[in-house]
């Protein structure tokens, strides 16, 4: 992630140049390509981040929600790179891309 948010801010920033570089030479039509290059770069940027799992102490952060380890239910990993609970009444699936799973794996069973 930390080479993703470098790239994503090099981008911004090249971008930003390039419109600011147009705007000056009175070149208004050239404005918008960079201002797309950069909507397409911030939505990609924006569905990556929301994978970010945060394991703490007894709670699990995955994206925007947080849960708490006891009760989570039914865990499996249908895939190697997927992981799939029950929390509530809710089945959750997430992709475990960045993530170390063996540290998760042990996370989730020290929890029970």
């Amino acid at each position: 992630y930390v080479i993703l948010l470098i790239l994503y801010i090099g981008i911004f920033i090249i971008c930003s140049l390039v419109m600011v570089l147009s705007a000056v030479n009175n070149n208004l039509n050239s404005i918008y390509t960079p201002l797309n290059i950069l909507t397409i770069i911030t939505l990609g940027v924006s569905i990556l981040l929301q994978q970010i799992i945060y394991v703490g102490h007894r709670q699990m952060m995955i994206g925007k929600i947080k849960l708490d380890y006891r009760k989570i239910k039914r865990v499996t990993y249908p895939r190697t790179k997927k992981l799939r609970f029950v929390y509530g009444q809710k089945t959750f699936e997430t992709s475990l891309r960045f993530i170390d799973d063996f540290k998760l794996k042990k996370a989730l069973q020290k929890a029970r």
